[in-house]
């Protein structure tokens, strides 16, 4: 297992540093030595329950596992990643049997946070990546769209000369003559949550990002509003992915959803995935990070859960069978279920720095 030191002096290298110093499918598994903090607590952890906090989007994820252990004693809950991140490092000890499923990395401040509470060490691993697809009905004119189309489709006001005029295109032909004279319409999850965030990163951003007009705007916030502010009459939000489903099957065409791979799966009868910038959804591309509508799906706990004389035995049975290829392999049940999973040999490094 690689240790890596992190100092709360200036002169050491701060987390966010460390984890983004390889790629994102390279960092299987990092215990982070957060500080020099000595680690004590109480054994209400030692009768093997377990909380499993998930961000939104990966519960089926951490369910699958849950299912697969077959464990009363496991419970899962839903937060974002942000809050369930910072409750794990407000805790009072590290021998909180908590769990959490993060579609994000944890930051410096949230390492801060650990240190202050005498936490000095995580244990982070990665399940694979959340995927996510555009969608259109079968039956419509098949198209390819990149991020420039996908902004100059939604936004609000587009770039003009040296400054911004109101959008005014209706069609999808409007943005690009490659694509068809079919109305714009595009069915999202609203905010907050994973599925957009990625959406308003991944594409929304990456489209606007390289005009004159939005680089001209230096402070980081504005720039990022006029870059993801849409219009009500392009965009219809819809909660529950069911919901999305049928509000895909009952629009005019034209009509493009984001769905996670699995939806997408289970409807692949009548549903059709646009590439995106050029690529497709395939395992190779997203661990390749050339197909970029992904999230990483990340395990935290506190590696003395599932040391070799692990004090809490359902954190380590959960945390194993998690990483088991059963689980995360290429026919894994996670899999199957919306996950795309790592390259076979990340998957055996992680084992092998757990059973070390």
């Amino acid at each position: 297992m690689v240790m890596m030191m992190i100092g709360t002096g200036r002169q050491e290298p701060t987390l966010m540093t460390v984890l983004t110093r390889v790629s994102r499918t390279a960092l299987a598994m990092i215990t982070l030595s957060l500080a020099g903090a000595v680690l004590t607590g109480p054994s209400q952890a030692q009768n093997g329950t377990a909380r499993i906090i998930s961000t939104p989007v990966a519960t089926n994820f951490a369910k699958g596992v849950s299912k697969a252990l077959n464990s009363p004693q496991l419970e899962i809950s839903e937060m974002n990643s942000v809050p369930a991140l910072e409750l794990m490092c407000a805790a009072k000890t590290a021998t909180d049997p908590i769990v959490v499923l993060s579609a994000m990395t944890i930051t410096p401040a949230m390492a801060d946070q650990c240190v202050a509470n005498g936490i000095s060490a995580l244990t982070e691993a990665q399940l694979g990546f959340l995927t996510l697809v555009l969608v259109q009905k079968s039956n419509d004119p098949p198209f390819v769209l990149t991020p420039r189309d996908l902004y100059r489709a939604l936004a609000n006001d587009v770039p003009a000369d040296d400054g911004f005029t109101i959008n005014t295109a209706r069609n999808w032909a409007d943005v690009n003559p490659k694509l068809p004279a079919l109305p714009i319409k595009m069915i999202l999850a609203p905010r907050p949550g994973v599925t957009r965030s990625i959406f308003e990163a991944d594409a929304m951003v990456v489209g606007c990002r390289k005009y004159d007009a939005i680089q001209n705007i230096y402070e980081a916030a504005p720039r990022v509003a006029k870059c993801t502010g849409m219009r009500a009459e392009t965009i219809q939000e819809v909660d529950d992915a069911a919901e999305r489903v049928e509000a895909l099957r009952n629009a005019e065409p034209g009509a493009v959803a984001l769905f996670p791979v699995n939806i997408y799966e289970e409807n692949k009868n009548w549903l059709r995935v646009i590439p995106f910038n050029g690529f497709m959804p395939t395992p190779e591309d997203v661990n390749r990070e050339d197909y970029t509508l992904s999230a990483p799906i990340y395990v935290y706990t506190h590696p003395e859960l599932i040391a070799g004389d692990a004090i809490n035995p359902g954190v380590k049975a959960w945390f194993n069978e998690a990483l088991s290829e059963s689980a995360i392999g290429d026919d894994g049940y996670l899999n199957t279920i919306g996950l795309t999973v790592l390259p076979k040999a990340t998957r055996e490094w992680q084992r092998n720095s757990l059973a070390e």
